[in-house]
């Protein structure tokens, strides 16, 4: 069986814009625009995880034009992170009762 191993290897400007900023000036909003297969799903769910996992407790809103969209795409795209990160089902994070968000062990949602 083939299986694929990814590991996120960050630049240091990118590990201290990660993680090298005062949570009281972290924007609200965070808006990615481009073409298909740009990356805007990868990079907007790893940088909400990433926060999420930063600041226990805090709860971040992913919107998109139908609830298909955000289960084909973006919630996949998270479990993807997690599942690369080394985190389990069950064990660091679950879904809420109807899978409409990921609860991280910490107390943050998604």
């Amino acid at each position: 069986m083939n299986t694929k191993t990814t590991t996120y290897k960050l630049f240091p400007k990118q590990f201290e814009f990660l993680f090298g900023y005062d949570k009281s000036k972290v924007n609200d909003i965070v808006a990615l625009y481009g073409g298909v297969g740009s990356g805007k799903t990868f990079i907007g769910s790893l940088k909400g995880l990433l926060m999420a996992l930063k600041f226990p407790g805090i709860r971040g809103l992913v919107g998109a034009k139908s609830q298909d969209l955000l289960d084909n795409t973006t919630k996949r795209k998270y479990v993807e992170h997690l599942e690369n990160m080394g985190m389990k089902e069950g064990v660091h994070w679950w879904y809420t009762d109807r899978k409409q968000a990921i609860v991280l062990k910490n107390g943050s949602v998604i």
